[in-house]
């Protein structure tokens, strides 16, 4: 898959290198014009997220979750990922050319002397590009917004409480974070008392909530091969209530 990657050097000079899937020393220049496709249909999504953004500013979540939702459901709109270039390739490199794109503000025609798009840095951290988080992670925010947007925007606010960090702690369990369990958790959330709910979806019980589905359905091990997407949701959903609900009046207790 080849990108433009946009990048800025100490002195200020912009620069773009057409780099692919292994990031080869030499680059990827013979694969220029797919790079600059690529990168003009880019301008078109990132501009869209920003209008869907500008859409859903009234919606109760936090302005991190609502703008990677946005970025998500832009990008499978657009139909980029169905590019022949894209379609065996992992999604890592998309993300890294986007994140740049945002911080520098660099359109696919950019100039020296030209203003960058400054608004695409509220689409992301303020953080500059391939910075390591605190653990050391790499694990992209659009990555994660794609896996959300999965949900319409209202169901995936009611089900991890408009908070990114409960995104991440069922997005980042491969055993449950089907879609099949994000639906199950829904549901399971709007059988709560609206007090139990907003206990449930602070961060540090939501974790505990994660932790436990993941237990019944781990990813490795024994019972590794049961996986809620293999269930019928009637059962599935009984059995989320089976996890939860011991746990849930635990919290609520307190």
């Amino acid at each position: 898959m080849p990108v433009k990657l946009w990048q800025r050097d100490s002195q200020g000079k912009y620069t773009s290198r057409v780099v692919t899937v292994w990031d080869r020393p030499l680059g990827g220049e013979e694969y220029r014009a797919q790079a600059e496709e690529l990168d003009q249909r880019l301008d078109d999504v990132l501009d869209d997220a920003l209008a869907r953004l500008e859409s859903v500013k009234n919606v109760d979540a936090n302005i991190r979750f609502k703008r990677i939702w946005c970025v998500g459901r832009s990008v499978r709109e657009s139909g980029i990922l169905h590019l022949t270039a894209l379609r065996t390739e992992r999604r890592a490199l998309l993300w890294r050319a986007m994140a740049w794109k945002c911080w520098l503000g660099t359109r696919h025609d950019f100039k020296v002397g030209s203003d960058p798009e400054t608004r695409w840095r509220t689409l992301r951290s303020s953080a500059q590009p391939e910075t390591k988080n605190k653990k050391g992670g790499v694990r992209d925010l659009f990555e994660t917004g794609f896996w959300l947007q999965q949900q319409e925007l209202a169901d995936a606010v009611f089900t991890f409480g408009g908070r990114v960090s409960n995104v991440r702690e069922i997005d980042s369990r491969t055993s449950i974070n089907s879609p099949a369990m994000r639906t199950a958790l829904n549901s399971w959330l709007k059988a709560l008392p609206a007090e139990h709910r907003e206990l449930a979806h602070r961060s540090s019980n939501f974790e505990k909530i994660a932790k436990n589905l993941r237990a019944r359905w781990p990813d490795r091990g024994f019972g590794a091969a049961r996986r809620p997407e293999h269930q019928e949701p009637e059962e599935l959903l009984d059995e989320v209530h089976e996890v939860l609900d011991p746990l849930v009046m635990k919290i609520t207790e307190r």
